[in-house]
């Protein structure tokens, strides 16, 4: 099923005559699946809040974001997420496929990249005698960490 959202009616407390392409977004909802009688939505990936988008959600994909250096994430020539031709274009490579979706999800994707090979490259001046293996641990737990921040600090508590 769908749903029209008014975006802009004119003033605060103004009516929309009709809803339109021009004053409204159609946001329609997923299938779901059916359990025990009970609506449920689908999730091909995680539920939890485990940086996931950062790191995917399985090995194999989670071995093609490494460089397997310093243990850093890999990179584009640009310093920032890599980049391949995907079905509708070029797109980043990174945890989660819509990384490419709008500005706001690449950005914050671009970030968690970035602050990963930080704690990464900090880790390895601490503490040079650690392999690519455990820097890459020790700074997804880290980041593990800062994700789960601004959720559990800033929205569930409310």
């Amino acid at each position: 099923d769908s749903k029209a959202i008014d975006t802009n009616c004119g003033g605060e407390y103004d009516e929309c005559p009709t809803n339109t392409s021009e004053n409204t977004f159609i946001f329609t909802r997923s299938l779901g699946i059916e359990v025990d009688g009970v609506r449920q939505h689908r999730n091909d990936t995680t539920s939890f809040i485990d940086g996931s988008v950062v790191y995917g959600s399985n090995e194999e994909q989670s071995n093609d974001l490494r460089s397997f250096e310093g243990g850093k994430l890999r990179l584009g020539l640009d310093g920032l997420l890599p980049i391949r031709e995907g079905i509708k274009g070029m797109e980043f490579v990174a945890g989660d496929s819509r990384a490419t979706v709008n500005p706001y999800l690449s950005s914050m994707h671009n970030l968690w990249v970035l602050e990963h090979n930080r704690i990464a490259e900090k880790l390895s001046l601490e503490e040079p005698n650690l392999n690519d293996e455990k820097l890459y641990q020790k700074a997804r737990v880290k980041v593990m960490g800062l994700f789960n921040i601004s959720p559990s600090t800033n929205f569930y508590q409310h």
